[in-house]
């Protein structure tokens, strides 16, 4: 398989996991990314001010009542449940994953208790000293998930020590302010979700890790492995990385820079400016780069744009600083890493293969993690299938966590005999509703800039072309009540907005809040109670 026909296969997922983003968007299509958002709002608690300040306040249901508070003008009228709408449609044909038994943490409101107390290091070598204990592997599994960079491309060292210590106001102690979870382990402030990566020359390097996207606090504050951490401001933190810093370079004009952009990360820069010594500190720690070969990956002004105009919890991989750029603006919302169905699920229910990522692309959890090293410019002759599986078999173990609170058993069942009978089985088929093919992107109307996806100058041969799936599959529905973005952009805030309970906002492609209304034309009754069975899975 070539490497580009390995990249469609791969980097949907990737898009939507999380990761790096590239340069050359090309203005006047759907890779347009201008600053679409408000930069005002936000603040010391919420990091960069910037897109979530100006997107609709609306909070997941509570699945415990149709009452929850919502704002007054997101909760219509209150409607006397009265009986169901005729349907009288059975059970849905999902299957409960089996708990594994592999001794770990994954949920838990106590961070120590899921990064099992510390005890995480030295996992892999005591694997290593023993292959036949399932249970070691899984250990360095669990570490592999929050540690291990595989070599990949990464932040030099200096910069992201610097950005992570000294602007606790702004985007808080460890980049906490970003939505990133802080490493109560380490000696300095730095956050979980970072490895160490490929050095450039003899300076070290910070990649990204599995957990910088697949781990955090649900709405109710539990810390959950594999949940989709729709806190992280990815576009804000690399406004930090790769526009602050220029402010220390001799000649620069913000009339070179975006905008919104560099609203975004205005007090930052107001620091650098006005505490004494500040910029000095940050000149002096990055003097080890300059005597390095290689260039820091070019940011236009365009890209600041893409950049600045993503809500929290979404993203475009292929962009700069990755070495891959596709040269399209489509935006992600990151996705779980939890319930993944093993084989014989996927047989069961007439799967073609995993159909992982919103393209459905990548065809099993082995390959997406083999790319992910390859497009991350790792070594895949020494990241091999058999040294991953550590790291495969610990996600396979991932389960969604229960609601922290029961439902109404009479609104659930009234949701669930909804669902089935109003059709939205039909599509979340699979056995934790995810569909069991691919759906054309004019099927579902959702915002169309991923269907460009494909057609940048980076995939050039047959056979990447023959692998793109050019659709969009429905995603797994299990933990749905640990989720804050919507749709596969994630331009939706809640559950409400996409059954038309709330109103959804008005944005430009990328971003567009359109597509999938299955089920804005229900009875209000109905959908409350959709609500609350969707909460409850």
């Amino acid at each position: 398989m070539t490497r580009s026909a390995l990249f469609v296969l791969v980097v949907p997922w990737v898009i939507a996991a999380c990761g790096p983003t590239p340069a050359g968007l090309d203005a006047g299509t759907p890779s347009d990314g201008g600053g679409a958002f408000d930069a005002a709002g936000g603040g010391p608690d919420s990091g960069l001010d910037g897109p979530d300040a100006a997107w609709p306040d609306a909070a997941l249901l509570d699945a415990a009542s149709p009452d929850a508070a919502w704002p007054d003008a997101a909760w219509p009228d209150p409607v006397d449940a009265g009986p169901p709408s005729g349907f009288d449609a059975g059970l849905v044909p999902y299957v409960e994953p089996a708990t594994p038994a592999s001794g770990l943490t994954d949920v838990s409101a106590d961070l120590d208790a899921v990064l099992e107390n510390g005890s995480l290091d030295g996992a892999c070598a005591a694997w290593a000293q023993d292959p036949d204990d399932q249970a070691k592997k899984l250990r360095c599994g669990k570490w592999m998930f929050f540690f291990e960079g595989f070599g990949t491309l990464g932040v030099p060292a200096p910069l992201f020590e610097f950005m992570s210590a000294e602007f606790e106001d702004e985007i808080g102690l460890g980049q906490t302010g970003l939505g990133l979870i802080r490493n109560p382990y380490s000696d300095m402030p730095l956050p979980l979700g970072v490895g160490e990566g490929a050095p450039t020359g003899n300076v070290a390097s910070y990649a990204y890790t599995c957990a910088a996207c697949h781990f955090g606090q649900l709405p109710d504050g539990r810390y959950a492995v594999g949940a989709p951490n729709h806190d992280y401001d990815y576009g804000g933190q690399q406004l930090a990385l790769f526009v602050v810093p220029g402010v220390i370079q001799p000649g620069f004009d913000p009339a070179d820079h975006d905008p919104a952009a560099l609203a975004r990360v205005q007090p930052m820069i107001d620091k650098l400016e006005n505490t004494p010594g500040l910029k000095w500190q940050l000149l002096f720690d990055l003097l080890p780069l300059v005597f390095q070969s290689g260039q820091a990956p070019p940011v236009t002004p365009a890209l600041e744009a893409a950049y600045a105009s993503w809500p929290r919890g979404t993203l475009d991989f292929v962009m700069a600083p990755l070495p891959l750029d596709d040269e399209l603006h489509t935006v992600s919302k990151i996705i779980p890493l939890w319930d993944i169905p093993t084989d014989d699920e996927r047989a069961a229910f007439g799967m073609p293969h995993a159909l992982l990522a919103w393209t459905g692309g990548a065809e099993s959890l082995e390959e997406f993690l083999t790319g992910f090293v390859d497009i991350g410019g790792g070594d895949t002759t020494e990241w091999t299938p058999e040294r991953l599986s550590p790291l495969r078999d610990y996600i396979m173990t991932l389960r969604s966590p229960p609601p922290a609170v029961a439902a109404d058993e009479t609104l659930r069942a009234r949701g669930e005999n909804t669902f089935v009978g109003a059709g939205c089985v039909d599509c979340h088929d699979g056995p934790r509703g995810e569909s069991t093919q691919i759906y054309e992107y004019s099927d579902i109307g959702t915002d169309g800039a991923m269907a460009y996806w494909g057609q940048g100058t980076i995939l050039l041969d047959a056979e990447a072309e023959a692998a793109l799936p050019w659709g969009v599959k429905a995603p797994r529905l299990f933990g749905l009540h640990g989720h804050r973005r919507f749709l596969h952009n994630g331009s939706l805030d809640s559950l409400a907005q996409l059954l038309c309970l709330s109103p959804r906002g008005s944005w430009p492609e990328p971003n567009a809040a359109t597509g999938h209304e299955y089920g804005c034309d229900l009875p209000v009754a109905d959908r409350q109670a959709l609500l609350v069975f969707l909460n409850a899975l």
